[in-house]
């Protein structure tokens, strides 16, 4: 017991536990897409269905490995997590998903993300967590009690809302991943000590002002979104070519955002990087 406690108290252990965790994320996430855009009768959902929440219940045990030597309650709290996302998954192939499986098969994601909140409020116990925390548990009770007075019909729109939010969650988990090895704390400080902060916000100001313009002046771009679109590809120089320009001001303002976008984008990534080098070892 004692050498498996070392193990999982390395960073070799960390690294292999994450790496698994962000596979068994990106293919929940896939199965829950693939879930939301079945269109055939024929095709077996709840295979998808399944296979969803089992990739999610692998995920929570990864997670659990990471309290197994730190904190026994959030580890038995992520162990629950991952039997009842089993336990739904399994349970849709007792009627095919049927109304009564899909209702167990959304609550359980909705008590795992209220574990998720309560063990939130067991790291933090700041004002703005417990605020939020009491907001999301009394949104949490309103869906599920309408998840219980929804006609059977009534289900598939719940089940859009249950894919778009499985979606989410494991998007969201696996940039944390990506992201867990930054001092965000450091990350914050460089921010306000560069004013990169305030550079940045001038060049979304830009980029939302300018959209407006393409939007009026180019037949292409038909919406606020579209114009957004193309300031994107325009800033990050990634040049997609779907929407192009004619009008020579929407010419010019491009030039602009473009020299502009690469000037600021260059700048603050030297200045950030630089400046978390010299004191990320602090």
């Amino acid at each position: 017991m004692e050498k498996l406690n070392r193990f999982f108290s390395s960073p070799k252990a960390s690294r292999i536990i994450k790496s698994a965790d962000s596979i068994v994320s990106i293919a929940a996430m896939l199965f829950s897409l693939k879930l939301s855009s079945v269109s055939n009768e024929n095709e077996p959902i709840w295979t998808y269905a399944l296979l969803t929440y089992i990739f999610m219940a692998f995920s929570r045990c990864f997670r659990a490995s990471n309290y197994i030597t730190k904190h026994k309650m959030m580890y038995s709290l992520n162990i629950c997590c991952a039997l009842m996302f089993l336990g739904a998954g399994l349970a849709v192939i007792t009627d095919s998903f049927g109304p009564y499986s899909l209702r167990l098969y959304i609550l359980a994601l909705c008590l795992v993300l209220i574990t998720d909140r309560v063990m939130s409020l067991i790291r933090k116990h700041k004002v703005r967590n417990i605020i939020f925390s009491l907001i999301f548990f009394a949104a949490a009770g309103i869906y599920i009690y309408s998840l219980f007075i929804s006609e059977d019909e009534e289900l598939g729109m719940l089940m859009v809302i249950h894919t778009f939010v499985v979606f989410v969650i494991t998007l969201v988990h696996i940039i944390s991943i990506s992201f867990s090895q930054m001092r965000l704390g450091i990350l914050r400080k460089i921010i306000r000590k560069t004013l990169a902060g305030e550079i940045l916000f001038g060049l979304m100001l830009l980029i939302a002002s300018f959209s407006f313009i393409f939007q009026e002046l180019e037949p292409q771009i038909k919406t606020y979104a579209d114009g957004l679109w193309y300031s994107f590809a325009v800033v990050t120089t990634i040049g997609f070519g779907d929407i192009t320009v004619n009008n020579y001001i929407s010419r010019i303002l491009s030039v602009i955002l473009g020299g502009y976008g690469i000037v600021v984008v260059a700048l603050i990534t030297s200045v950030i990087v630089n400046f978390y080098n010299e004191v990320k070892d602090l």
